[in-house]
């Protein structure tokens, strides 16, 4: 909502109450903005620590990954890996975050 010119709006009190609500519709903006990011930050930390325990061990780093991956999307992810020869591309890791797709995969 805009506050309208001059003409549109005479009294003082109507054109106060029109810049108060458009204040009040930019800090919802914001602090939904705000709690959005907050989030962001909250995964990508949670990521973090999870990636750095398995780094030593790539297998279970990739399970990570895709585990935190689908989780975080509410979905699915996959990922496939190159072979050394890079004349291949098969499919290595999955996860669902909804058990019961995880259940109907076909990959284990």
């Amino acid at each position: 909502m805009s506050v309208p010119d001059d003409a549109e709006v005479d009294d003082l009190p109507t054109r106060f109450g029109l810049a108060l609500n458009t204040l009040l519709d930019d800090l919802a903006f914001r602090s939904d903005a705000s709690k959005r990011l907050a989030a962001r930050l909250q995964v990508l930390g949670d990521a973090s620590r999870a990636f750095a325990q398995e780094a030593s061990h790539p297998e279970r780093l990739f399970e990570v990954i895709v585990r935190t991956v689908a989780e975080n999307i509410d979905g699915t992810c996959s990922m496939y890996l190159m072979s050394d020869d890079r004349k291949q591309i098969s499919a290595a890791y999955f996860h669902a975050a909804d058990p019961a797709t995880r259940a109907k995969s076909s990959w284990r």
